[in-house]
């Protein structure tokens, strides 16, 4: 069995931003809040609020990244959950109900080349 590691909610919404960022290769000061993906801080007081309100919160829960589907329809990742919002429902699924990673399979990537699974198109299946 493995050891798990504890994190607190900073940490956790802190390395889901890395991630983020890395991932389009940015800093937080490119982002503005306007962008279809983008983090939930940077949006305009009066969305983060109305999104709030229907998110339903865990105590210490930070909302992080938010992926705009339509002016209706938002997909909220949350530091326990993924959240997706629409004028008629709200959808949640908790971290906790995903049993184990099962991305992409292992394959031997030339590091000193810097191939990058996702960004070099060197894709294997996902499982």
């Amino acid at each position: 069995m493995e050891n798990l590691i504890e994190k607190s909610v900073e940490q956790i919404k802190d390395r889901i931003e890395f991630w983020f960022l890395k991932y389009f290769n940015k800093t937080k000061t490119d982002f503005n809040g306007s962008e279809i993906f983008t983090l939930f801080e940077l949006l305009n007081a009066e969305l983060r609020a109305e999104l709030k309100k229907r998110l339903n919160l865990y105590p210490n829960e930070i909302p992080v990244l938010v992926l705009k589907i339509s002016k209706s329809e938002f997909i909220i990742n949350t530091t326990k959950k993924f959240v997706r919002i629409n004028s008629d429902s709200t959808e949640i699924i908790d971290y906790a109900e995903f049993e184990w990673h099962n991305g992409y399979k292992s394959f031997v990537v030339d590091k000193e080349k810097k191939i990058i699974t996702k960004h070099d198109g060197h894709f294997a299946e996902f499982v």
